[in-house]
């Protein structure tokens, strides 16, 4: 049962000198402690020592129970009884959990060791820490709004841009309300709620973002249904096109201006014409 338990583990005396250990122990360090350093003493390995702490793996080798934290031994640092390294050693986050064993007077006759290997948690949570950065920083780095919301437009999650448009100045303000409220009329709903039947994408929906104070500000939203574990949620990108909406009223009040000018023109060039014969027959 020891050697072919799962479970990375060891037995040490309890001064702290290296008894044996199972298969699931070699495995995890990708090395044989008997063969590498027979002699190994866990009491005096300065990386458990600054791991655990001192005092108390003494204590833990005395027969004490101490609830322990992770830590990352680095065995590819271990060294053979004449200094060589360790070809191959392989450095793991572990949990380490000491049982004492006692004989029927209660003295401690050997302490066994467990590794609860966390190394592949320890990594997949690093790397979904590294991407939530990433996440942060390509949502915060937009000019556009950027919303996360539940079917019914409750807010998850936003970036300051979409603050802004909702007439707010943190995201405090409006996580986990309802964003509707701040849509003026039925802008978009008809969009997101096929959306929610069908899926896919929509792309230049218009709404307008109104303000307590009531102002209005013009916007263009792009939306995916995207399922999470927890369902469906509505990504959102709102981008405020009232630059662009005064651009084209401009635009148009030039052309009209335009327009009116050469018409102007045409007509004097008419009556001019018309003038000319009148005078010309008078």
């Amino acid at each position: 049962l020891f050697d072919n338990s799962p479970i990375s583990t060891a037995i040490y005396k309890p001064d702290g000198q290296f008894i044996r250990a199972n298969r699931a122990h070699d495995d995890l360090w990708c090395f044989v402690l008997s063969e590498v350093d027979p002699d190994f003493n866990m009491l005096n390995d300065a990386q458990t020592n600054a791991g655990i702490g001192k005092d108390r793996l003494a204590a833990i080798f005395k027969g004490e129970s101490i609830e322990l934290q992770p830590f990352v031994y680095k065995a590819s640092e271990l060294r053979g009884p004449g200094g060589e390294v360790v070809s191959g050693a392989r450095d793991n986050t572990v949990l380490p959990l000491f049982f004492p064993l006692k004989d029927e007077q209660g003295k401690v006759i050997s302490i066994v060791q467990m590794h609860i290997d966390l190394t592949e948690r320890v990594d997949a949570e690093r790397k979904l820490s590294e991407r939530e950065v990433f996440y942060r920083a390509l949502v915060n780095s937009t000019n556009d709004g950027y919303a996360l919301l539940l079917p019914d437009e409750t807010v998850l999650d936003a970036n300051a841009e979409y603050v802004r448009l909702t007439g707010h100045t943190d995201l405090s303000q409006i996580k986990g309300q309802v964003s509707r409220q701040w849509v003026n009329g039925e802008g978009g709903l008809a969009e997101l709620n096929r959306l929610l039947e069908k899926g896919g994408n929509a792309h230049g929906v218009r709404c307008d973002y109104r303000h307590p104070d009531g102002t209005l500000i013009p916007a263009e939203i792009s939306a995916s249904v995207v399922d999470s574990s927890t369902g469906p949620q509505v990504v959102v990108l709102a981008r405020d096109i009232s630059e662009r909406l005064e651009s084209e009223g401009r635009l148009r009040q030039a052309q009209k201006m335009d327009a009116i000018g050469k018409l102007t023109g045409g007509v004097a060039h008419d009556f001019n014409n018309l003038l000319a014969v009148i005078l010309g027959n008078s």
